[in-house]
């Protein structure tokens, strides 16, 4: 295919090659489509609403580059002086409401049937998250795979809801991600892509948001694989708050704006007249972490406890710390560690009904603060991390769903946040992995270092993720080392991402499980 090649979309306009790429050590180029609408701009009239049908454009559409990303606030994490995350991730250039564009990543390569396409979901809690951080020139060209990565709502633009009987009934996050796939299923083609072979992927809130499309009649055909990277729907209330939490929520915003109104289309009305950035800030400044998906009825037609799942292969896990964040971001000595009594005050935060059993699996008199600090994090993690992971991977399978489990165990030479030594496998380690970072040139890396152990590993999990894309089983169609076995109830086999080979593990968590799950409250 030649350099800069013209797509033509039968129903939209024309679309030209912004950028070719390569990874390292391999001869496919890629080629990069940026800032390719979706959905018409959800600005105006059309805030806090579903996501709309994308107009035809004149012209050739050409960008060289991610130029828009989602309207966020990086404020509403509150980020501690712990927690010096990379600058170049969640950048607020280029942010703005008119943001429903997706990039594709298209291996250039002449093949007589059309190849598998996955399709990105990013996390940040649903309040943050811009598609630019993911480059997947090495995830399509080393796995022959067609890439595409939409942007979608989040925070209070994509999660406002004023009921599920009114016109803002929210989730306009979760309705941009599928417009994104209404999308794929219509012109994917048209970049060489599988219309009917498509693979939804995603990490943390992507993730759960993955999993709430499994359960959500709406987006029944637009997918045929399923893949979660330490995110599911179970997950506990800092994830998704109860309704009561949402109308409290909405209730402040109100009062901070002086809005008086109580009948919903005036109040939608008011809040679509608002400068976007008056609404930022308030999201910024007074709710933090507010905005989640809710029941809609219409999204969600029930639950998601209650909800059917899509019978679907579904490729699922989480990494060994996955708390490492969260205590960054609540523990004010993060760095230092903590005492018993420290330990005491934050458990009982956590867990709510705290158990005597707890206090006696450390001892006290011999442990370093750091190492109570570690043990803190390791409970929190699983508590809202791999304990619901487990529970899904046994809830999917008992329902006859193939279900592949993994967790990732060694700790990155360089992680996404400069973390203290006592760290090990952070919340979304996994994913520069997963994406080939190893194997992209150094102007696309961020900074990033890798040995040669975790560029091997990199590899075997891109392929074993592509295996997966194309034929719904990690083991085919090439082959390795490590065969993943299938998981299940009885077995509860998984695979361990650790160097310098993969290793095949069983009853993941299975004594934390019972611990969570039996001695101490729902969370």
């Amino acid at each position: 295919m030649p350099t800069g090649r013209v797509i033509s979309l039968p129903n939209y306009g024309k679309v030209k090659c912004g950028k070719i790429t390569k990874a390292e050590s391999c001869s496919v180029e890629v080629e990069n489509y940026f800032g390719i609408p979706f959905a018409k701009p959800p600005i105006g009239k059309l805030r806090f609403s579903a996501p709309q049908r994308a107009e035809p454009w004149a012209g050739i559409l050409c960008e060289k580059s991610v130029k828009k990303i989602p309207l966020q606030s990086v404020g509403s994490l509150n980020l501690s002086s712990n927690f010096r995350i990379s600058k170049n991730i969640f950048s607020q250039k280029n942010a703005t409401e008119d943001c429903l564009y997706l990039s594709i990543y298209a291996p250039s390569i002449r093949k007589s049937h059309p190849l598998p396409v996955m399709v990105w979901f990013y996390g940040g809690s649903f309040q943050m998250g811009p598609s630019v951080k993911f480059d997947a020139t090495a995830l399509a060209a080393m796995n022959e795979v067609i890439v595409v990565v939409p942007n979608y709502r989040v925070g209070i633009f994509g999660f406002l809801s004023l009921g599920h009987e009114t016109e803002c009934k929210g989730n306009m996050g979760l309705l941009d991600q599928l417009e994104s796939l209404k999308w794929v299923k219509e012109n994917i083609e048209y970049f060489g892509g599988d219309k009917n072979n498509v693979t939804i992927f995603g990490e943390s809130a992507g993730g759960i948001s993955v999993h709430m499309h499994m359960m959500s009649p709406l987006s029944a055909g637009y997918f045929h694989k399923a893949i979660s990277h330490s995110g599911t729907a179970n997950m506990p209330a800092v994830f998704a708050p109860p309704v009561n939490d949402q109308q409290r929520i909405v209730t402040k915003l109100l009062e901070s704006l002086n809005i008086k109104e109580t009948d919903p289309s005036l109040v939608l009305h008011q809040l679509q007249n608002l400068p976007a950035d008056q609404l930022v800030d308030y999201n910024a400044v007074q709710f933090r972490f507010g905005w989640y998906p809710t029941f809609d009825n219409h999204f969600f037609k029930t639950s998601p406890e209650m909800a059917t799942v899509a019978k679907v292969p579904f490729l699922l896990g989480c990494n060994s710390d996955e708390g490492g964040w969260l205590m960054a971001l609540t523990t004010p000595n993060f760095i230092s560690g903590l005492s018993k009594q420290e330990f005491s005050h934050y458990a009982r935060i956590l867990l709510r009904k705290y158990d005597k059993y707890l206090m006696q699996t450390i001892d006290y008199n011999k442990a370093l603060p750091v190492l109570i600090m570690s043990l803190y994090g390791r409970m929190m993690g699983d508590c809202i991390f791999v304990n619901r992971i487990i529970q899904t991977s046994q809830a999917n399978s008992d329902k006859g769903v193939d279900t592949f489990l993994y967790f990732m165990s060694h700790p990155p030479l360089h992680k996404h946040a400069r973390l203290p030594d006592h760290i090990g496998t952070d919340h979304a380690d996994d994913i520069p992995f997963t994406f080939g970072l190893p194997f992209l040139p150094n102007s696309l890396k961020s900074g990033y270092r890798f040995s040669a152990d975790e560029a091997k590993l990199s590899k075997n999990m891109m392929t074993f993720f592509t295996n997966f894309a194309k034929t719904g089983n990690p083991n085919k169609p090439l082959p390795l080392e490590t065969e993943w076995p299938l998981y299940n109830s009885e077995s509860r086999k998984h695979v361990e991402f650790t160097v310098p080979s993969i290793k095949v593990g069983s009853n993941l968590g299975q004594d934390k499980l019972h611990l969570y799950n039996k001695k101490l409250a729902k969370l």
